[in-house]
């Protein structure tokens, strides 16, 4: 509950669409010791996004981008637990 990337699509205008990601349903933990460092973002398997991130930074990111894709899928990658997948369609 507390490693999974939450996507939220919206679609804004002209073919933008607004991909928020929190990372889990609970939120993630973000002490030096225990942290989300990364958050990945795919589409159709092409990488469009990477956000770090540092203890003081909550464990979300969002990006504006113009797409065709078909498929999201966001890692999130804990400094213990390792990587974890969500994928969706658009």
């Amino acid at each position: 509950k507390k490693h999974l990337p939450v996507i939220k699509v919206t679609d804004i205008e002209n073919g933008y669409k607004n991909i928020s990601v929190s990372v889990g349903e609970l939120e993630h933990p973000m002490i030096k010791e225990h942290l989300i460092q990364k958050i990945y973002i795919y589409i159709d398997k092409q990488l469009v996004s990477i956000t770090a991130l540092t203890p003081d930074i909550k464990p979300e990111t969002s990006i504006k981008i113009k797409t065709n894709g078909k498929e999201i899928s966001v890692v999130a990658h804990c400094n213990i637990h390792g990587d974890w997948l969500t994928t969706q369609n658009i």
